[in-house]
């Protein structure tokens, strides 16, 4: 009975393809044959544009290798509120992450103003951290492209980049100042009201044969206006105290400052023009079309500076924190050195 049921239904296909007509059994088998082409060839793009990619490479990140010694000395040290763009936000972060490493320094905060001294935290200085960069794309960029592309040069050494990096480092030293007492007021008071006279006979500073007396209806001039601050009063936009806080003030004199240049050489092919470098195999043309995208690929990628941050970013960190250290120990010794020769 199975048997008979098989065969019956076996005979009924086989009527039903003898009653298609031929013209539907050949568009069906070319749908097939597009569906399947196309296929082919979307996996065949795919390939050729990832293949014609380079990973991130900085060839010479060696070059800002080092190994913080200690001195002894132990400090505490409090970075001032990063204030760059968002991109370079991570040199900011690994700098800090080194100096909490750094054997010569005790305790570090990042985003730190004054207004957060306390009794847990009170560093003896204040790093304020200014982070540019500038990226530049090269020459070698044109022959990568072209006649590189039949070669896939993009892919096996990358388009080349440079990035100058630019650090500006200002370290302050925190000095708090206790508000003076009633009682030493009332004495300052006294001893003013006590004061002797000035003699008569006596010149000002100004009476001099070159300089004539200041007038007293002339208002302050511009240039006493601009005039630079002391190094002994240098405040920074994020030093500034609240004027109608009561109780310790803090003063931030500089006591130092450097500008530090990282120049990095890389080489990078994102996924967009390793695609369109490697269409030469597969565009009309016989990738003629390169001679004009040669000179648009000469530039620099924007979509490679992640990459490269994300890549240099731990080098930087130590190579500056090493600097922060190495600019207070100079300057430490440098006061010990003063003091020293003034007591002889």
């Amino acid at each position: 009975m199975k048997m008979t049921l098989i065969s019956k239904r076996t005979e009924l296909e086989r009527e039903t393809n003898r009653c298609e007509p031929p013209e539907n059994r050949h568009s069906t088998h070319q749908l097939f044959y597009r569906k399947t082409i196309l296929s082919f060839l979307s996996l065949l793009l795919l390939f050729i544009g990832v293949g014609c990619t380079h990973q991130m490479r900085v060839k010479n990140l060696s070059d800002f290798s080092v190994s913080p010694t200690s001195t002894g000395n132990s400090f505490d040290v409090a970075l001032a509120p990063y204030k760059g763009s968002e991109e370079l936000r991570s040199f900011y972060s690994e700098t800090l992450d080194a100096l909490n490493r750094h054997p010569d320094i005790k305790t570090v905060r990042g985003q730190w103003t004054l207004h957060g001294v306390s009794d847990e935290f009170n560093p003896e200085y204040i790093v304020d951290l200014d982070i540019s960069a500038n990226y530049k794309g090269s020459g070698w960029n044109y022959p990568i492209t072209f006649p590189g592309c039949y070669l896939f040069i993009c892919a096996a050494n990358g388009y080349v980049y440079k990035a100058d990096v630019t650090t500006d480092i200002l370290i302050s030293h925190i000095l708090i100042t206790d508000p003076p007492s009633s009682s030493t007021d009332k004495e300052s008071t006294e001893a003013t009201d006590n004061a002797s006279p000035p003699l008569t006979d006596m010149e000002p500073v100004w009476a001099t044969d070159d300089a004539s007396p200041p007038s007293a209806d002339k208002e302050p001039t511009e240039a006493t206006d601009n005039s630079s601050p002391s190094s002994t009063g240098i405040q920074p936009a994020w030093a500034m105290d609240d004027p109608s806080a009561s109780g310790p003030t803090c003063t931030t004199p500089l006591l130092c400052s450097d500008c530090v240049p990282m120049n990095f050489n890389f080489r990078h092919c994102s996924y967009k023009r390793g695609f369109w470098s490697g269409s030469a195999w597969w565009m009309p043309g016989y990738g003629l079309h390169n001679l004009i995208t040669g000179f648009v690929y000469v530039g620099y990628d924007k979509s490679a500076t992640k990459s490269f941050v994300d890549k240099s970013d731990e080098k930087y960190g130590a190579y500056i924190a090493d600097k922060i250290v190495s600019m207070i120990v100079n300057e430490q010794k440098n006061k010990e050195e003063i003091t020293r020769l003034y007591l002889e």
